[in-house]
């Protein structure tokens, strides 16, 4: 990271705007699901038939999902809010998809097994669920209108990949004034060089953490 990101980082470091509170908070879930976070299904076993190395993206994936239940279960024992994006499209053709999916084969049915969220960090009763078929979530749901009804200014943003639809949420929430917590050991991505060049270059817009000293900083849970 150089001289100009650490600087800026600092500055944020212990700020009152950066700690979660227990009524302004969400938890974003970015795309964990069976078409692009499991070995056996959808992208990755595409990738892997035609040969691709998923060694890296694969132990990525099962410290993302392991951390992800962590902060689950921390934001649920206090009632915060959780919020799911995945992939999936409006018609069994994805003919509404975006121009991107269509041209690189990315398609998730409604209700297909590739766009159910993992098993380990399934969405709770009542925990919002938004399906998009572009990178970012701030594009492709109407997510800003839902935080800002449900009054969250700050945002705890997980997922895969994190140089592509985790850094299109982190730069689309920083531009719309939100407060932003990237939890870095809850992200993935397919290349180490690309997770951590994204990790270094968004810490201009988010205040980099990991989930342990996430839920550290957790407010307490309220009694009873």
């Amino acid at each position: 990271m150089d001289g100009g990101a650490d600087a800026h980082q600092s500055r944020f470091l212990g700020s009152p705007r950066h700690q979660p509170g227990l009524h302004d908070t969400a938890l974003l879930v970015t795309d964990m699901q069976y078409l692009d976070a499991h070995p056996d299904y959808g992208l990755c076993r595409r990738m892997r038939d035609a040969g691709a190395d998923l060694s890296y993206y694969n132990h990525r994936l099962q410290l993302a999902t392991a951390n992800i239940a962590r902060l689950l279960a921390a934001f649920r024992a206090r009632h915060m809010e959780v919020i799911y994006s995945r992939i999936e499209s409006l018609t069994s053709d994805g003919r509404d998809r975006s121009l991107a999916h269509k041209t690189a084969g990315i398609h998730a049915p409604p209700g297909s097994r590739e766009s159910m969220i993992l098993e380990a960090i399934t969405p709770a009763d009542g925990e919002i669920v938004l399906s998009k078929t572009a990178s970012s979530v701030f594009v492709g749901t109407i997510i800003d209108y839902v935080l800002r009804n449900i009054g969250i200014s700050v945002l705890v943003v997980t997922g895969v990949v994190t140089s592509g639809c985790v850094e299109a949420a982190v730069r689309d929430a920083f531009d719309r004034n939100y407060k932003i917590v990237l939890v870095e050991d809850a992200c993935a991505d397919l290349v180490q060089a690309f997770h951590e060049t994204a990790i270094d270059v968004l810490r201009l817009a988010a205040m980099v953490t990991t989930t342990k000293a996430l839920i550290a900083s957790l407010p307490a849970a309220a009694a009873g």
